[in-house]
């Protein structure tokens, strides 16, 4: 082994005689001494809490470079100048009350979409990809870190003047960047949890008791198909098309081959008189909405949604309900993006059920898909429509509820002496591979208006 790192190189400053030693070396084979560029320590980059001073090394090794893709960052937008300029952009586009065509209405949808990209292409900042980026970090944080560094490399230059007043400067603006990051981590940390809705809880559950990985960096890893009994590897896929395919297969199992839908149903009278989306029910469905929530590539976000509604709603209110009087859906808006993420917890992660599909639609159907849902869900709270023992889709009811249930059913049994018994049942693939034409069925058996059943249809 030969040592890489030149010697009288110093690699560690003790805390209470500020002595410096080298403690540290680095070792490699003499095969690859040649390749290494550089080793060498770099104090600039020294990291609060530790006494050890950072060893840099550069080896010239050929790896393919991974290319990062640039994204809006909708976090530090200027929402003034974007909303002004929007209002310049759709001044010069007609605004129907209504529209007549299903040309008059992708016009339209195009119009608006192409005013919205206009504005995020000279308003939006593209963030710079890194991999070592934290949601916590702040702007001052890193004025702070610059200021450290700078000091930290006039201190290590003038470290042989031991009385020297940069080195006391220098450890009181570095004490100082670590309360800055604790304090920062904390602030992150709070905000986030008092800005948890009622599903938000369980995420918050599931960060804090499993297990300290970096879900950021995971990949789907080779996937393979097993033997039920010996657990012998029968078929891998290792390619991102046979993965794709497999993971298709697991998230989507095929539907029933046959209907049990009546074709001859006779379905009762609708319990309430259809009305199309209004522009208050469209604010109201805004105001809900995550402003940095993920839609699909290329879709206009929330955040857009809810920093310009009053430009937007008028416009897109009238584009809603033209699509339901036309009877038609927009051919974009099919297309979604299923992402695979890894399932926590699990010890496997070849098998294909270790991981979940996170299914990102357009920004316009996202809202409009709210829209109709908040309809239907309070007329069918309205009119009674749902058992009292069914939690979703209940306003002001959750899972906590359910539980809050389970645990008051269960007491109230064993205080009667009883037993109780609890079946769970985990129905795969429940809501993607969902029978529609019986969901249909129910939905117009129980009273819900055709037209409602009509828009899922399309």
């Amino acid at each position: 082994m030969k040592m890489a790192l030149p010697k009288d190189i110093p690699t560690l400053e003790a805390r209470a005689t500020k002595n410096l030693t080298r403690p540290d070396n680095v070792f490699c084979s003499a095969d690859l001494l040649d390749n290494f560029i550089t080793c060498d320590t770099e104090p600039a980059l020294w990291p609060v809490k530790t006494d050890h001073f950072p060893i840099i090394s550069i080896i010239d090794v050929a790896v393919a470079p991974r290319e990062y893709t640039p994204r809006p960052n909708f976090r530090d937008t200027e929402w003034d100048e974007f909303c002004e300029d929007l209002k310049l952009e759709l001044g010069g586009i007609p605004d129907p009350e209504t529209y007549d065509t299903i040309d008059e209405l992708n016009q339209a949808i195009e119009r608006l979409d192409q005013a919205i990209n206009m504005c995020i292409e000279r308003h939006v900042p593209m963030s710079k990809p890194c991999p070592a980026s934290k949601r916590w970090w702040t702007k001052k944080l890193a004025e702070t870190k610059k200021a450290v560094m700078k000091l930290g490399r006039k201190s290590y230059k003038l470290w042989i003047m031991a009385d020297h007043p940069i080195h006391n400067e220098f450890y009181r603006v570095r004490n100082d960047y670590s309360l800055q990051i604790r304090k920062a981590k904390a602030k992150h940390w709070t905000e986030w949890l008092e800005g948890l809705c009622n599903q938000g809880v369980w995420t918050a559950s599931r960060l804090v008791t499993g297990p300290a990985m970096d879900r950021g960096r995971s990949r789907i890893p080779t996937l393979q198909k097993k033997h039920p009994t010996t657990r012998a590897v029968i078929q891998e896929a290792a390619m991102n098309e046979e993965k794709s395919k497999w993971l298709f297969k697991e998230f989507f199992p095929p539907k029933p081959a046959t209907s049990t839908v009546d074709p001859d149903s006779d379905y009762p009278e609708p319990r309430w008189k259809y009305e199309p989306v209004t522009n208050e029910c469209l604010i109201r469905c805004i105001a809900k909405m995550s402003p940095y929530k993920a839609t699909r590539s290329g879709t206009v976000p929330n955040s857009v949604y809810k920093n310009n509604k009053d430009l937007l709603v008028p416009r897109l209110g009238a584009i809603y309900r033209a699509i339901n009087k036309l009877e038609y859906y927009p051919l974009d808006w099919e297309n979604t993006e299923t992402i695979a993420l890894q399932k926590p917890g699990k010890p496997d992660y070849s098998n294909p059920a270790a991981h979940r599909p996170i299914v990102l639609s357009s920004g316009h159907v996202r809202l409009y898909n709210v829209a109709k849902t908040e309809q239907v869900v309070l007329m069918a709270e309205k009119h009674n429509l749902l058992p009292n023992n069914h939690y979703g889709s209940h306003p002001g009811r959750s899972t906590t509820d359910a539980v809050h249930f389970i645990v008051k059913a269960t007491k109230d049994a064993w205080r009667k002496g009883l037993v109780v018994s609890l079946l769970l049942l985990d129905i795969k693939g429940a809501f993607p591979s969902m029978a529609v034409d019986q969901l249909i069925h129910n939905m117009r058996m129980r009273g819900v208006p055709k037209e409602h059943t009509d828009w899922i249809l399309r």
